[in-house]
């Protein structure tokens, strides 16, 4: 998992440091469970083509589904989460941050900038039938494409360069003061605050003061942000973080319990069969025929 800043976002870890371009093909199952995943957000900028099945996500809040022939820019800094997969699906994924597109200050100032500054950018929605954005998802294919060849990268940083020069022509951006959206200051304030203490004893109340919020607002806020209420949604964090546990150490059931802030074994292993399905000695019997 990917470390935290000290403003709740993520810190990506690239496979290579020096050429911080994250692709991957991904194959998700039908009905697929993502508890596992936490509704996160980093510096980077995301794209997805989904090239079979389906996939849903959240992003500030709103729920998007894309389809085979689909795809979504995601702009950095917003919060985002995959949350179903009813058809199963397969997409490609390509995260890098904007200092790649930095070749110079003039460039960034006038083509990186404004986009990750536009008003209400935090998501594009992309289609083959449109056919700019068709070039984006076609370029976003020649990524990976060139992933899988031995030295190219020249060709995936040429590809990246047309992906967005293609998209900062077509969108209509103006050099603004970054948006800010009151709501996502303040559930971002409160998922920093869950992510940094699930291992302590956690209140709702303790959740609200950290947004200066009541309770009814808070639960609001979580409702839109993650389709969970404040306690359920730390519940589902301590799961994962105990599946964390499972996978790569061999402390008991209840010591990982304790671990992650939960009473005991029994409530771990209850919460673990309400969020994921299964037990904590199937998560162990799976990793070790992974």
């Amino acid at each position: 998992m990917a470390d935290i800043k000290s403003d709740g976002s993520e810190v990506l870890h690239y496979d290579q440091p020096d050429f911080p371009v994250f692709v991957r093909k991904n194959i998700i199952p039908p009905n697929a469970c993502f508890s596992d995943i936490s509704l996160h957000w980093h510096d980077d900028l995301e794209f997805i083509y989904v090239l079979s099945g389906d996939i849903g996500y959240y992003v500030d809040g709103e729920h998007v589904v894309m389809r085979a022939g689909e795809g979504i820019f995601v702009n950095a800094r917003h919060m985002h989460l995959i949350c179903n997969a009813d058809l199963g699906c397969t997409l490609l994924c390509i995260i890098f941050p904007p200092t790649v597109l930095c070749s110079t200050e003039f460039i960034a100032s006038k083509t990186v900038n404004p986009v990750l500054n536009a008003k209400e950018l935090a998501y594009l929605l992309l289609s083959e039938q449109v056919p700019w954005q068709k070039e984006i998802l076609t370029e976003i294919k020649e990524i990976y494409d060139n992933s899988l060849q031995e030295n190219g990268e020249p060709d995936i940083m040429a590809a990246i360069y047309r992906l967005w020069g293609t998209l900062y022509r077509n969108i209509d951006v103006k050099t603004v003061e970054k948006h800010k959206d009151e709501n996502l200051i303040l559930m971002k304030r409160m998922l920093d605050y869950l992510y940094r203490n699930y291992d302590k004893k956690i209140t709702l109340n303790d959740v609200c003061a950290q947004a200066g919020i009541g309770k009814n607002k808070c639960t609001e806020l979580f409702r839109r942000y993650t389709n969970m209420s404040p306690m359920d949604y730390l519940r589902n964090y301590r799961v994962e973080k105990g599946v964390e546990l499972l996978r790569e150490t061999d402390l008991s059931v209840t010591e990982i319990a304790y671990e992650v802030g939960m009473s005991g074994a029994s409530y771990f292993a209850e919460s673990l069969r309400k969020y994921r399905g299964c037990s904590p000695l199937q998560i162990r019997k799976d990793t070790k025929n992974e």
